[in-house]
C-alpha cells in the first residue's frame, strides 16, 4: 500500500506535468498562427503604403507596419529558440528548412518601406520586387508547417496525457482498494468482532450472575434448614438422624465448593497468559489420566490408547491439559450403566504442525437436539446423573480456544467422539523416549 501511495503521488506528477506541457503547446500553437496571420498583414500593409495617396495615411500605415514587424520578429524569436528542443520544428526553422532565414529576410524587405521618401513610381517598384509569389508562399508554407508540426506535438501529447491520467486513476484506484482490503476491511472486521465479543460477554455475564447467584444461594438456603432440623434432632438425643441431616448439609456444602471451584477455573481460562512450553505428547496423557484417577468409577474403565509416544511440541500446556482432563471426567461421570465393559478411548497424533486429540466413549451421550447449546454456559445434558454446574463443556470450548484450536462433537453408537485440533509448534522426534506401555 505504501508503494502504490508513492506511485499515485508520482503519478500525480507526471500528470501535473503533462498539463503543464500541454498549456504551454496551447500558447505556442497561438503564437504560430499568429505568425502566418502577421506575414499577410505585412504584405497588405507594404501594399497599401505603395499606394498611399496622402502623406498622413501613408505615416499611419508605416507605424502600422512597423508594430507589426517587431510583433512578428518578437514572436519569430521566441518559437525558433522552442523550436530547439524539437526534432521536426528543428528542420523546419534551421537547417534544411531555413525559415528561421526566410522570415528575417522577408521582414528586413518589409522594414525598407517604413520611413521611406520615395516617389509613387519608386515605392510601386520596390513593392513588386517584395510581392515575389514564389517567396511568399514558400514563407507562408513553412509557417503553415510550424503550425502543423505544434498541432501534431499537441495531439501526441494529448494522448499521452489522457493515458497518464489513466494510469494515475488506475493507480489511484488500485491504492484505494489495497488500502480498504489492508487496512479498511480487517479494521472493519476487528470492530465487528470486538462488537460481538461484547455482546457474548455481556450475555454470558448476565447469565453467569444469575445462574451462579442462584447455584450457590440454593444449596446455601437447603443447608442452613437441614442445620435447623439436625438441631432439633440433636436436642431430641436422634443422633441417627443427625448424622443423616448433616450428610445433607455436606452434599450441599460440596455442591457450593464444586460450584466455586468451577467459578475459579473459569476466571484462570479468561485471565490466565500460560507461558508457551515444550510438551512430550505420552507425557500430557499420563499426567490427565492420573488427575482423574479419584473419581468415582474410573476402575471400572478399559482405557484404550492410540498415540503417537515419541513426539514432543510448543504449546501452552495448561489449557490442553485442562482440555484433556474434562473430556476424560466426563467420559466417567457419564458413563451409562447398562453397557458393560464402560470403555474410554484416547487418539493423539500431530500432523502437519496440528494436535489432534479425540477422545471417544461408550457412554450416555448428547441428544443431537442439545448439539448447539453444549458449549454455551451453564448447560446439563444428564442431570439424573451428575448435578454438576453446567460449565465442564464451556471450558473446555474456553480453552481450545486460547490455543486458537477447535472442537467438534459427534454422537457415535453408542456414546461420544470429542475431536479437538490445536495448532503446535517445534514438533520433534524423540526416538529414545520410552513408550508409557503399561496404562
Amino acid at each position: 500500500a505504501f508503494i502504490l501511495i508513492i506511485a499515485a503521488i508520482a503519478s500525480y506528477g507526471v500528470l501535473e506535468w503533462r498539463l503543464s506541457q500541454s498549456a504551454g503547446l496551447g500558447t505556442f500553437i497561438n503564437q504560430s498562427g499568429r505568425q502566418r496571420m502577421l506575414s499577410q498583414r505585412i504584405s497588405m500593409l507594404v501594399l497599401a503604403i505603395s499606394k498611399a495617396e496622402q502623406p498622413n495615411e501613408r505615416a499611419v500605415t508605416q507605424q502600422q507596419l512597423a508594430q507589426s514587424i517587431r510583433l512578428m520578429r518578437t514572436s519569430h524569436a521566441t518559437l525558433a529558440e522552442d523550436s530547439r528542443d524539437s526534432p521536426l520544428r528543428r528542420t523546419l526553422f534551421f537547417e534544411p528548412g531555413d525559415l528561421d532565414i526566410r522570415v528575417e529576410e522577408h521582414l528586413d524587405r518589409a522594414e525598407q518601406f517604413i520611413e521611406v521618401e520615395n516617389s509613387d513610381e519608386e515605392l510601386q517598384k520596390n513593392a513588386a520586387a517584395f510581392f515575389d509569389l514564389k517567396r511568399i508562399n514558400s514563407l507562408l508554407s513553412g509557417l503553415d508547417s510550424v503550425v502543423v508540426a505544434y498541432e501534431l506535438e499537441d495531439r501526441r501529447n494529448y494522448q499521452n496525457l489522457r493515458s497518464t491520467e489513466r494510469a494515475t486513476l488506475f493507480v489511484i484506484l488500485s491504492t484505494v482498494a489495497l488500502i480498504f482490503w489492508f487496512i479498511a476491511r480487517p479494521l472493519a472486521n476487528l470492530v465487528t468482532h470486538t462488537l460481538e465479543s461484547l455482546e457474548t460477554a455481556n450475555h454470558e455475564l448476565m447469565e453467569f450472575s444469575y445462574r451462579i447467584s442462584h447455584d450457590l444461594k440454593s444449596p446455601i438456603v437447603s443447608a442452613l434448614s437441614v442445620v435447623g432440623i439436625a438441631r432439633s434432632q440433636l436436642e431430641s438425643s436422634d443422633v441417627e438422624q443427625a448424622k443423616v441431616s448433616t450428610g445433607l448439609v455436606q452434599k450441599s456444602l460440596e455442591k457450593v465448593a464444586t460450584t466455586i471451584a468451577d467459578i475459579v477455573a473459569l476466571l484462570r481460562s479468561k485471565r490466565a497468559e500460560a507461558p508457551v512450553e515444550e510438551v512430550h505428547l505420552s507425557e500430557l496423557i499420563d499426567s490427565a489420566v492420573d488427575a482423574v484417577r479419584h473419581l468415582d468409577g474410573f476402575e471400572m474403565i478399559e482405557w484404550d490408547f492410540d498415540i503417537n509416544a515419541n513426539v514432543s511440541f510448543a504449546t501452552r500446556p495448561i489449557y490442553v491439559r485442562q482440555t484433556l482432563e474434562n473430556l476424560l471426567s466426563n467420559a466417567i461421570k457419564y458413563r451409562n450403566p447398562e453397557t458393560q465393559p464402560s470403555t474410554v478411548g484416547v487418539e493423539a497424533n500431530i500432523e502437519s504442525d496440528t494436535l489432534n486429540l479425540n477422545v471417544i466413549d461408550n457412554g450416555l451421550g448428547i441428544a443431537p437436539e442439545f448439539h448447539d447449546q453444549m458449549f454455551k454456559m451453564f448447560q446439563r445434558f444428564h442431570p439424573n446423573v451428575d448435578e454438576g454446574t453446567g460449565l465442564g463443556l464451556y471450558l473446555i470450548a474456553q480453552n481450545v480456544r486460547a490455543v486458537e484450536g477447535k472442537i467438534e462433537y459427534s454422537l457415535e453408537q453408542p456414546g461420544s467422539r470429542f475431536s479437538v485440533e490445536i495448532p503446535v509448534s517445534s514438533v520433534m522426534s524423540i526416538s529414545n523416549h520410552e513408550e508409557n506401555s503399561d496404562r
